[in-house]
């Protein structure tokens, strides 16, 4: 693949979610570059082929240089930091990277002349719901961690530059993402839920619950649940619309399942799935967990096109 044929750049592409976006682009013969300081990326997880620049988005010059070289037409903007623990621990690092990483990156495509992206957000923006509710796009933004406030802070970025600029943005806000499309991609060292439970199974030790003492049907948190490939779908219907230009502006869609599961329902399932008993501990609540986060995905099936086939079990299974 020819690095000046390149027409979409991934920042973040060596992560869990850009190395499965960049096999499907492979797949689908799309050319394409990836933008990763493997920070937490692994390079291992990309094919060969694939044009590759460890660049940090911060270094503005750049990555307005490499997107202005390779012609790129659409960001799709992963590059993050996404632990809601470590953001507690370490807010002014998720600011740097999350917001001004943002901003760093919109004014390298203003360089660049590049006017198109796709930005992954996160249900994080929300906060606290009413337990028999689902987030809706338009629902105010109200986080309750660092992590969920850098990626607010940076969706108000990108809407104020949109408002100035050519620039068009579609907003995919991820609730929780897991599964593979194989064991060599799947994320093991993150520490979301789903990548502990597995290495709880791989590993047989223990699963901390933080909490078992909220407002829920059996005291755990409740969260939404989507497998990886079909968030691939849901990029590439959102980098049609864009490269078709049928967007102007800034658009928010939710990408979940619209169906919300308990951690204990988790654990049971990933118990059915892998055949182990999982030996639960509780623990205290942690700081920022919502009780419960379940997305509306209305708009992801008017807008997108878009709505999920996959179940709980297949990523388990992933």
């Amino acid at each position: 693949m020819n690095v000046r044929d390149g027409n979409l750049a991934i920042t973040g592409g060596a992560g869990y979610i850009g190395s499965h976006l960049s096999r499907e682009l492979l797949i689908q013969g799309r050319p394409h570059i990836v933008i990763d300081d493997l920070s937490s990326g692994d390079r291992s997880l990309l094919d060969s082929s694939v044009p590759f620049f460890g660049v940090s988005i911060l270094d503005t010059r750049r990555v307005a240089k490499i997107l202005k070289d390779c012609k790129i037409r659409t960001v799709v903007h992963l590059a993050a930091l996404k632990s809601v623990a470590e953001s507690v621990a370490n807010p002014s690092r998720y600011f740097e990277v999350n917001e001004t990483g943002t901003k760093t990156i919109v004014e390298a495509m203003k360089m660049a002349g590049t006017h198109n992206m796709v930005f992954s957000s996160t249900a994080a923006v929300y906060g606290e719901i009413g337990n028999d509710e689902a987030f809706i796009e338009s629902h105010s933004m109200k986080p309750s961690n660092p992590y969920g406030q850098s990626k607010s802070n940076a969706e108000l970025l990108l809407r104020s530059a949109c408002d100035e600029s050519e620039l068009n943005t579609v907003v995919l806000r991820f609730f929780n993402v897991g599964g593979a499309i194989s064991t060599h991609l799947r994320e093991r060292k993150g520490d979301n839920v789903l990548s502990v439970l597995w290495r709880c199974v791989e590993e047989g030790t223990p699963f901390l619950i933080f909490g078992n003492d909220y407002e829920t049907r059996d005291g755990t948190c409740i969260r939404d649940y989507v497998h990886v490939q079909e968030l691939v779908r849901a990029k590439l219907r959102a980098i049609s619309l864009l490269e078709k230009k049928e967007l102007r502006g800034l658009e928010v869609v939710n990408l979940g399942s619209g169906i919300g599961f308990s951690v204990l329902e988790l654990v049971r399932e990933f118990e059915a799935v892998t055949g182990n008993r999982i030996n639960v501990v509780y623990g205290g609540r942690r700081e920022g967990d919502p009780a419960v986060s379940v997305a509306d995905i209305s708009k992801s099936k008017d807008f997108l096109g878009w709505s999920p086939v996959m179940t709980l079990a297949d990523i388990v299974r992933g």
